[in-house]
């Protein structure tokens, strides 16, 4: 079953969309990139089916005959309001995620108070004299 890609309303109709088709409930094209199967977010040009012609807008509406509607994945929203809902539809940021659950330091060590050197307190220190200088400060 076919459902809305932007508010996870189910299309009850039969067959597939017409290109000009809507969602009923947020008015987002049917008929489009993130709702076909071949659609694929790694790739480019983000489709999966060779032969089918680039579509420049994946949200909006296109003429494309190889649209096959993707598989309904999941329970659908009740309310695109709720916080906790779109809380739980979110990615979690994994670049930032330790098993604790605490953000980890940035590489160089700087965000959590890690390792600073004199050499570079003096460089900045030269530095923000010269700006200061450069544009009439002091």
């Amino acid at each position: 079953m076919l459902v809305c890609y932007k508010c996870r309303t189910p299309w009850l109709e039969a067959g597939k969309p017409g290109f000009g088709d809507v969602c009923p409930n947020c008015g987002s094209y049917l008929h489009c990139c993130f709702n076909c199967r071949f659609y694929d977010e790694y790739t480019r040009p983000h489709c999966s089916e060779p032969n089918a012609d680039g579509s420049f807008d994946p949200n909006g509406m296109n003429h494309c005959e190889y649209f096959s509607p993707r598989q309904a994945r999941g329970a659908p929203l009740v309310d695109m309001d709720d916080p906790e809902q779109n809380r739980t539809r979110r990615r979690p940021d994994w670049r930032n995620l330790n098993k604790d659950g605490a953000q980890r330091p940035a590489r160089n060590g700087a965000a959590g108070g890690g390792f600073t050197s004199p050499d570079t307190d003096e460089r900045a220190r030269k530095a923000r004299e010269q700006l200061d200088k450069l544009f009439g400060k002091k």
